[in-house]
Protein backbone atom coordinates (compact mmCIF):
# COMPACT_ATOMS: atom_id res chain seq x y z
CA UNK A 1 0.00 0.00 0.00
CA UNK A 2 0.89 3.33 -0.40
CA UNK A 3 1.79 5.59 2.23
CA UNK A 4 -0.93 8.12 3.85
CA UNK A 5 1.03 11.22 2.25
CA UNK A 6 0.02 10.29 -1.43
CA UNK A 7 -3.86 11.12 -0.41
CA UNK A 8 -4.23 14.52 -1.86
CA UNK A 9 -7.18 16.05 -0.59
CA UNK A 10 -9.87 16.84 -2.64
CA UNK A 11 -10.78 20.76 -3.99
CA UNK A 12 -12.69 22.77 -2.12
CA UNK A 13 -16.23 22.33 -3.47
CA UNK A 14 -16.12 19.38 -5.13
CA UNK A 15 -19.51 18.30 -7.29
CA UNK A 16 -22.02 17.15 -5.31
CA UNK A 17 -22.08 14.13 -8.12
CA UNK A 18 -18.69 13.36 -7.38
CA UNK A 19 -19.83 12.87 -3.37
CA UNK A 20 -23.11 11.58 -4.66
CA UNK A 21 -21.51 9.18 -6.70
CA UNK A 22 -19.02 8.07 -3.80
CA UNK A 23 -22.19 7.83 -1.68
CA UNK A 24 -23.35 5.07 -4.15
CA UNK A 25 -20.18 3.25 -3.84
CA UNK A 26 -20.14 3.15 0.30
CA UNK A 27 -23.58 1.55 0.11
CA UNK A 28 -22.68 -1.11 -2.54
CA UNK A 29 -19.44 -1.72 -0.59
CA UNK A 30 -20.92 -2.16 2.77
CA UNK A 31 -22.76 -5.83 4.58
CA UNK A 32 -22.98 -7.68 7.13
CA UNK A 33 -19.57 -8.97 6.93
CA UNK A 34 -18.20 -5.64 6.67
CA UNK A 35 -16.30 -3.54 3.69
CA UNK A 36 -15.88 -5.21 0.62
CA UNK A 37 -12.61 -3.83 -0.21
CA UNK A 38 -12.62 -5.66 -3.73
CA UNK A 39 -15.73 -3.85 -4.66
CA UNK A 40 -14.12 -0.41 -3.48
CA UNK A 41 -10.82 -1.25 -5.69
CA UNK A 42 -12.97 -2.41 -8.30
CA UNK A 43 -14.59 0.97 -8.73
CA UNK A 44 -11.17 2.59 -8.66
CA UNK A 45 -10.61 3.43 -5.67
CA UNK A 46 -6.68 3.43 -4.30
CA UNK A 47 -6.17 2.26 -0.37
CA UNK A 48 -4.16 4.03 1.81
CA UNK A 49 -3.42 3.17 5.89
CA UNK A 50 -3.35 5.07 8.75
CA UNK A 51 -1.95 2.77 11.93
CA UNK A 52 -4.04 4.49 14.78
CA UNK A 53 -1.85 1.48 17.08
CA UNK A 54 -0.35 4.47 18.90
CA UNK A 55 -2.96 4.44 21.43
CA UNK A 56 -2.48 1.03 22.47
CA UNK A 57 -6.39 -0.10 21.81
CA UNK A 58 -5.73 -2.65 20.12
CA UNK A 59 -7.70 -1.46 17.16
CA UNK A 60 -5.90 -2.18 13.81
CA UNK A 61 -6.19 1.29 12.28
CA UNK A 62 -7.89 2.87 9.48
CA UNK A 63 -8.24 2.49 5.64
CA UNK A 64 -8.35 5.92 3.39
CA UNK A 65 -9.54 5.01 -0.22
CA UNK A 66 -9.12 7.86 -2.41
CA UNK A 67 -9.81 8.45 -6.61
CA UNK A 68 -8.24 11.19 -8.27
CA UNK A 69 -8.96 14.52 -6.11
CA UNK A 70 -12.66 13.63 -5.22
CA UNK A 71 -14.00 12.55 -2.01
CA UNK A 72 -12.30 10.46 0.39
CA UNK A 73 -13.60 7.28 1.70
CA UNK A 74 -12.96 5.62 4.83
CA UNK A 75 -13.63 2.15 6.10
CA UNK A 76 -12.26 0.65 9.28
CA UNK A 77 -10.40 -2.76 8.09
CA UNK A 78 -11.27 -6.40 8.51
CA UNK A 79 -14.17 -6.84 11.79
CA UNK A 80 -13.66 -3.24 12.46
CA UNK A 81 -15.12 -2.19 9.56
CA UNK A 82 -18.54 -3.85 10.83
CA UNK A 83 -18.79 -1.33 13.19
CA UNK A 84 -17.37 1.79 11.78
CA UNK A 85 -19.10 1.69 8.00
CA UNK A 86 -18.14 3.20 4.93
CA UNK A 87 -18.04 6.95 5.60
CA UNK A 88 -17.26 9.66 2.59
CA UNK A 89 -15.90 12.49 3.31
CA UNK A 90 -15.66 16.11 1.19
CA UNK A 91 -15.29 19.63 1.50
CA UNK A 92 -18.04 22.37 1.27
CA UNK A 93 -17.57 25.68 0.19
CA UNK A 94 -19.99 26.73 2.54
CA UNK A 95 -22.42 25.31 5.34
CA UNK A 96 -25.23 26.84 2.99
CA UNK A 97 -23.92 24.33 0.57
CA UNK A 98 -25.44 21.25 2.81
CA UNK A 99 -28.55 21.59 0.90
CA UNK A 100 -27.22 20.86 -2.44
CA UNK A 101 -25.60 18.25 -1.46
CA UNK A 102 -29.02 16.73 0.41
CA UNK A 103 -30.33 17.19 -2.77
CA UNK A 104 -27.85 15.64 -4.36
CA UNK A 105 -28.28 12.48 -2.14
CA UNK A 106 -31.81 12.30 -2.44
CA UNK A 107 -31.53 11.85 -6.24
CA UNK A 108 -28.36 9.18 -6.12
CA UNK A 109 -30.71 7.26 -3.66
CA UNK A 110 -34.16 8.06 -5.03
CA UNK A 111 -35.51 8.28 -1.93
CA UNK A 112 -36.48 11.17 0.58
CA UNK A 113 -34.57 11.53 3.78
CA UNK A 114 -36.24 9.79 6.85
CA UNK A 115 -35.25 11.80 8.91
CA UNK A 116 -33.82 15.84 8.25
CA UNK A 117 -32.52 18.36 10.94
CA UNK A 118 -30.67 21.84 9.73
CA UNK A 119 -27.23 20.33 9.59
CA UNK A 120 -27.88 16.72 10.05
CA UNK A 121 -29.91 14.19 7.42
CA UNK A 122 -30.84 10.52 7.66
CA UNK A 123 -31.87 7.83 5.18
CA UNK A 124 -32.94 4.22 5.78
CA UNK A 125 -32.79 2.14 2.21
CA UNK A 126 -33.38 -1.32 1.91
CA UNK A 127 -30.56 -2.64 5.26
CA UNK A 128 -28.29 0.41 4.88
CA UNK A 129 -28.82 3.70 7.24
CA UNK A 130 -27.31 6.74 5.89
CA UNK A 131 -26.52 9.71 7.80
CA UNK A 132 -25.25 12.64 6.53
CA UNK A 133 -24.04 15.72 8.62
CA UNK A 134 -22.07 18.58 8.52
CA UNK A 135 -18.46 18.71 9.88
CA UNK A 136 -15.42 20.34 10.14
CA UNK A 137 -15.74 24.50 11.47
CA UNK A 138 -17.09 27.54 9.72
CA UNK A 139 -13.40 28.05 8.01
CA UNK A 140 -13.27 24.44 6.80
CA UNK A 141 -16.72 23.16 6.46
CA UNK A 142 -17.13 19.71 5.36
CA UNK A 143 -19.50 16.74 4.59
CA UNK A 144 -19.68 13.26 6.68
CA UNK A 145 -21.47 10.45 4.71
CA UNK A 146 -21.68 7.21 7.37
CA UNK A 147 -22.95 4.27 5.34
CA UNK A 148 -23.58 1.06 7.96
CA UNK A 149 -25.45 -2.13 7.52
CA UNK A 150 -28.32 -2.37 9.60
CA UNK A 151 -29.61 -5.25 11.23
CA UNK A 152 -32.79 -5.62 8.84
CA UNK A 153 -34.02 -4.62 6.05
CA UNK A 154 -36.90 -1.73 6.14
Amino acid sequence: MAALGAVQAPPAGAPNEAIAAALRTCIEATSATGIDEARLRSAGWDAYDIDLSKDDDGSSGMRVYNRGRGPILLAGSGAESRETGCNVIAPLTTVSGFGAVVEAFSTELRAQPTERKATEVFWVIGDKGILLAVTGGKTRPAVRATVVHTAEEK
